[in-house]
């Protein structure tokens, strides 16, 4: 007899925890990219932006810095092996930006470092990150993952 009241002491107080959200994201369109500067009117292209959608990879498609308007990217997409490697951005995401949407950490208009951009459309909402790559301007909780973005940047 005390062992069912056991067990259904352990079940209660089991089942009374509160579980945690999924912290996966399951974006329809997920865009990051870099930009040296953003004010900068260099000879070199200072930026590039990638697209995830539909399960494939696409490098923007322009040659100077979008601004404020929308970016453009390529009709063709790059290999499999390319979409693999960036598709683990959005496996990694992590859960104090998808909680904190719509941020900028740092000074990515002006810095000497390069800002990240990110982006991600779910369930019809738009969500987006500026990210100056100064880890000193970055919450220690993201700056894993914006070395992994860099890493991915270098190998596309």
């Amino acid at each position: 007899m005390k062992l069912i009241v056991f067990l259904l002491s352990v079940m209660l107080v089991l089942s009374s925890c509160k579980k945690e959200q999924s912290t996966t994201i399951h974006p329809s369109v997920f865009v990051f990219g870099w930009c040296r500067c953003y004010m900068c009117m260099t000879p070199e292209r200072s930026f590039r932006y990638y697209e995830i959608k539909d399960g494939r990879l696409y490098p923007d498609s322009m040659d100077n810095f979008p601004g404020i308007v929308p970016v453009v990217f390529a009709l063709t997409p790059l290999s499999n092996t390319k979409y693999q490697l960036a598709a683990a951005l959005i496996s990694n995401f992590p859960p104090y930006l998808q909680n904190n949407p719509n941020q900028t950490y740092g000074n990515v208009d002006c810095n000497t470092h390069a800002a990240v951009h990110i982006e991600y459309t779910e369930n019809g909402q738009l969500k987006t990150w500026d990210i100056d790559q100064d880890t000193a301007n970055q919450p220690l909780v993201i700056r894993a993952y914006v070395g992994q973005m860099d890493s991915v940047f270098q190998q596309l």
